[in-house]
């Protein structure tokens, strides 16, 4: 038997490295083929042929740190980053945090995949060695990573504005249905949204504006004017202003309302939906939303010749396989309608019409 060694090979190895690097440096003399080799005064060439080797295997596990850095971030930063995509794999949906199962039952399938098919196939190649393996894992592991890195690259591509200081915000709702408004970029037709970062809130608080209302592909029904709007909304800071227009921009008046910020993206992995109304015979009859634990509490701004008009509180669906469902009315009188949504984005909703026949619009504000 081999009595166990008394000396702690850890300080025999640092003290070796030690011993070397200060010999060569203060060395004047013969160069030496290899820096260790300077210690064979000291060492003898087993050890030092050790701390060789050492050496070496080492370089393969400089990558690690690097590695399982980026691999544990798949509890945090890689969810996150789920969090803001719409899972959909073909007809799956898959939630953020559902993705952190794939590597357990990706292990379990691989496992007798690699033993019987992939290693024997390596084996009459003479690519088989454990090194070899090693090197092509993490070359596979590094491509892994930088398709993350370019996956962000294009979700923040994809974000909505950010919100700068002294700036809001501005929604912008035509609720007109035989014209289009134009009133800051492009026209807005009818039941459609246009979303105008970053106002000026001075301008905003003292709003002096003209909007251009002209028919939609030349409809007569239209009222062409141009109107000069002169008010003030009192936006504050991270707020959205939404302006809903209907007939009473003829009457220079614009229905709106604040928000913090609604340019954002779900922070469950939902959709987010603001969601305006304009009805007519609508009687406070409850909205109702599928895949949704929040109350949807209605705010009516104004009400005139049996119009209401109004807004729901911002709330963020779940989204499944089957569609959205959105409901208004009580009982034998609810009006349904399906939103196709995807997860990870956010949509404003224009609901119009009659109680007796409900028109749902959205746009997407936050593409995913």
């Amino acid at each position: 038997m081999v009595p166990p060694q008394k000396e702690n090979i850890l300080v025999k190895v640092c003290s070796c490295i030690t011993y070397s690097l200060r010999r060569k440096i203060c060395s004047k003399g013969h160069a030496k083929d290899h820096w260790l080799d300077y210690a064979d005064d000291k060492f003898d060439m087993k050890t030092i042929s050790d701390v060789k080797v050492l050496l070496r295997v080492l370089l393969l596990y400089l990558p690690l740190p690097i590695f399982w850095a980026l691999y544990d971030q798949q509890g945090s930063r890689w969810t996150l980053q789920a969090v803001r995509m719409n899972g959909q794999l073909g007809n799956l949906i898959i939630k953020p945090d559902q993705i952190q199962v794939v590597n357990p039952l990706l292990i379990i399938v691989m496992i007798p995949i690699f033993e019987y098919l992939i290693y024997p196939l390596l084996e009459k190649v003479k690519f088989n060695r454990p090194l070899q393996r090693m090197v092509v894992g993490g070359i596979l592991a590094g491509l892994s990573f930088i398709i993350c890195a370019l996956m962000q690259l294009q979700i923040e591509q994809e974000q909505p504005v950010q919100m700068i200081n002294g700036h809001n915000h501005v929604v912008v709702i035509n609720g007109l249905s035989h014209c289009n408004i134009k009133g800051f970029n492009s026209p807005i037709a009818p039941y459609k949204a246009e979303v105008i970062p970053n106002i000026n809130r001075h301008f905003l608080n003292n709003f002096d504006h003209t909007f251009i209302t002209k028919g939609k592909n030349g409809s007569s029904k239209c009222r062409e004017e141009s109107l000069r709007i002169q008010t003030s909304f009192n936006v504050e800071d991270s707020q959205s202003l939404v302006l809903f227009m209907t007939d009473q921009i003829y009457l220079k008046k614009i229905n709106s309302f604040t928000y913090d910020n609604v340019l954002v993206k779900p922070k469950q992995g939902g959709a987010q939906i603001l969601t305006v109304f304009n009805l007519n015979n609508y009687n406070d009859e409850p909205f109702e939303v599928s895949s949704t634990n929040d109350i949807l509490n209605q705010t009516v701004l104004s009400t005139t010749d049996n119009e209401s008009i109004g807004y729901l509180n911002n709330f963020e669906v779940e989204i499944s396989r089957s569609d959205v469902i959105m409901s208004v009315g009580n009982g034998t009188d609810r009006k349904s309608q399906n939103l196709i949504l995807n997860q990870g984005a956010g949509y404003i909703q224009v609901i119009h019409g009659d109680m007796n026949g409900v028109i749902l619009n959205y746009n997407n504000y936050g593409n995913s």
